[in-house]
């Protein structure tokens, strides 16, 4: 392979026959790079309801028609990302994220509408919404920009404020 520098001594081929193994591996390498993705878009920014229930679309766009795509919520911590829930689904079924309370989802077309629950303040971040398409060939993954959900604390009972003002003028007495 002249590619590498290793010369045979042996017969004479042509150039075309000594160069195929150097431009079908750079054609292996390279043809990924060069392969079209999935565009996923999600919305920027989120509210979590006070009960701690966000709600978002992930949209995903390919040239290809796929048959079977996998969804994975991602959430962003520390500078890493780490998986929240995922589900692996037929486009014609319906989107089930199985043995996973966190998650619920329900799919049309290429719209995954999601829905994550039992999130608290420390909750509140960068969630991105992950799209393989897994089937037929060929493979194509893409990740939207992520969605920025906010879950705000929840406030004390109005009670535990009035237990606080009833005993406010007995302090003042001491």
């Amino acid at each position: 392979m002249a590619c590498f520098g290793f010369q045979s001594h042996g017969a004479r081929l042509d150039l075309a026959s000594r160069t195929w193994p150097c431009t079908a591996l750079f054609s292996l390498l390279f043809i990924p790079v060069f392969s079209k993705g999935v565009h996923v878009a999600q919305p920027a920014v989120v509210l979590a309801s006070s009960r701690g229930v966000a709600s978002f679309v992930c949209e995903y766009g390919s040239s290809g028609k796929a048959a079977e795509v996998r969804v994975t919520v991602l959430r962003k911590a520390g500078g890493q990302l780490n998986e929240v829930c995922a589900a692996t689904y037929m486009v014609e079924d319906e989107l089930t994220f199985l043995e996973d309370s966190t998650c619920t989802g329900t799919s049309s077309g290429n719209r995954v509408n999601l829905t994550i629950q039992g999130l608290r303040a420390t909750d509140s971040g960068l969630y991105i919404c992950k799209v393989e398409l897994m089937y037929p060939p060929p493979y194509y993954v893409g990740m939207g920009n992520g969605t920025q959900i906010y879950v705000i604390a929840k406030e004390k009972k109005p009670s535990y404020y009035r237990g606080l003002c009833e005993n406010a003028p007995n302090r003042a007495r001491m």
